[in-house]
């Protein structure tokens, strides 16, 4: 139990020592929707990520609620309840990188993302990404959004050594 949210029972575990972290987590933001991170972290001098990242169809907007029961439970202040998310996340990959070569299979897909503030309108709406990472390749693909009213596309790769080659095309973004 999160503040006033009864959820499934979930648990976040990271094990710090140095530059290094571990971690294992599988948290549920709503009843049917789970996020798993398994995998480690180095950032120091020479940083490197091996993790592997599976979750449900995970709603914004249920992160978003998720968040603010935690800052609440810890009496933390927030306006998050200023804010409405929209969208959703799927993802089952697994990324290893040195930053200089990537090893990856997989996808994460973000369908119909966006963000409304209460007394500034819409942020971000209809996001969609979509991050395919086959074949040792970070391939982003017929992703767009729209900030404000201004579209963005995004297009493009980050090949297996590392070199990005991303389009990004925005027109009058304010």
């Amino acid at each position: 139990k999160v503040s006033h949210l009864v959820l499934p029972e979930s648990y976040l575990r990271a094990k710090t020592y140095g530059q290094n972290v571990v971690i294992d987590t599988n948290i549920y933001p709503a009843k049917d929707q789970n996020i798993s991170l398994l995998g480690k972290i180095f950032y120091g001098k020479h940083p490197r990520i091996n993790m592997a990242i599976k979750t449900a169809e995970i709603e914004f907007n249920d992160m978003l609620i998720l968040a603010k029961a935690f800052l609440d439970s810890l009496s933390i202040y927030n306006e998050l309840d200023k804010i409405t998310a929209t969208g959703s996340l799927v993802a089952d990959c697994n990324i290893k990188t040195n930053f200089k070569k990537l090893r990856s299979n997989g996808s994460v897909i973000i369908k119909n993302g966006g963000l409304i503030v209460s007394g500034i309108g819409k942020v971000l709406a209809d996001a969609n990404i979509n991050l395919i990472l086959d074949n040792n390749i970070l391939d982003i693909k017929d992703s767009s959004l729209y900030i404000n009213e201004s579209k963005v596309d995004i297009n493009g790769k980050i090949d297996e050594k590392s070199v990005a080659d991303i389009n990004i095309n925005a027109n009058q973004v304010p």
